[in-house]
């Protein structure tokens, strides 16, 4: 479940779907607004903080919804989130102050900016956890409160495996594409060849 939460936050549904790098003007507003750790712990940590509204919710909404109409597995979890919890995902992104979730894998994965977005991930991933968002999935609560166990899992999926995909595309544009095209044949041929071996067995 919080790989799906995390692609739903980061825009990438689709089977080639290919992360994007936050823009230089959006890394350079969050580096005026946040200068130290402190700084956005406090705001993490503050529970009087007013979220801001996000003039461009509803249209976020609307891209998400759009990405969750595919056949695939995983559009299909997606499509069974709530809009509410669509909603407070998007509005916690506003009270960090950033437009996009979009990790940069231009800089350390420890970096203020990166680790902002880590926490904005894990926070809201538990507390939809809590409010049954993904009961859907049956995610075992038990591990929520294993804050490193998360952070590992977190790093591991968004530093290692989703960079792997950027990297890739980044070298060899449309390799994604052609990736999951493969995939497609190969699945459609194994299921002819169980369909033939059933026939043949009759």
């Amino acid at each position: 479940a919080l790989y799906l939460h995390i692609r739903i936050l980061w825009g990438i549904i689709g089977p080639a779907a290919v992360p994007s790098l936050p823009s230089d003007g959006d890394v350079a507003t969050f580096d005026q607004r946040y200068t130290s750790m402190d700084q956005v712990l406090a705001l993490r940590n503050s529970p009087n903080v007013r979220t801001p509204s996000n003039d461009n919710m509803v249209q976020k909404i609307v891209e998400l919804r759009a990405d969750f109409t595919s056949t695939s597995a995983r559009a299909k979890q997606a499509s069974r989130v709530p809009e509410t919890a669509l909603r407070f995902m998007l509005g916690q992104l506003a009270k960090y102050g950033l437009r996009a979730w979009r990790p940069n894998f231009n800089e350390g994965a420890y970096s203020l900016y990166n680790s902002t977005h880590r926490f904005v991930a894990l926070d809201t991933f538990r507390q939809l956890v809590v409010s049954l968002a993904y009961d859907h999935m049956a995610v075992d609560k038990a591990y929520l409160d294993q804050m490193l166990l998360l952070t590992q899992v977190y790093d591991h999926y968004v530093h290692f495996r989703i960079f792997k995909i950027w990297e890739r595309e980044q070298k060899y544009p449309g390799a994604a594409q052609a990736e999951m095209e493969r995939d497609t044949i190969l699945a459609r041929r194994r299921k002819v060849s169980i369909c033939v071996i059933y026939l043949e067995s009759c």
